[in-house]
């Protein structure tokens, strides 16, 4: 893992995949990580530009194209009431629903 500062790091999978991490945070518990799915995102605008349809831009991803995503910690995903999960699920899926991308 790549250590951007004694907090956080950056962990690549075989295929590409990028994931934020925080780590080495003392008593902190991470119950999840944002990853971002590189290889994804480069497929999509490659499809882009294979199908004549690219217009140079700067491009956002969100929820609702799958390269950016939430993973629990299966660590400590046992801990994490079904009431939260629930609402983790529900609010991923209204910015699904809304389009939305973070800034």
């Amino acid at each position: 893992m790549d250590m951007l500062n004694p907090f956080c790091g950056i962990d690549r999978d075989p295929r590409g995949v990028v994931r934020l991490t925080i780590c080495n945070a003392g008593s902190l518990n991470i119950l999840g990580s944002a990853v971002i799915d590189l290889p994804r995102a480069f497929l999509t605008v490659a499809r882009e530009v294979h199908g004549g349809t690219f217009s140079p831009r700067v491009e956002s991803f969100g929820l609702k194209s799958g390269v950016i995503r939430y993973e629990s910690n299966p660590a400590l995903d046992g801990t994490v009431p079904a009431t939260v999960k629930k609402r983790l699920k529900a609010a991923a899926d209204s910015i699904v629903a809304r389009d939305s991308v973070a800034p």
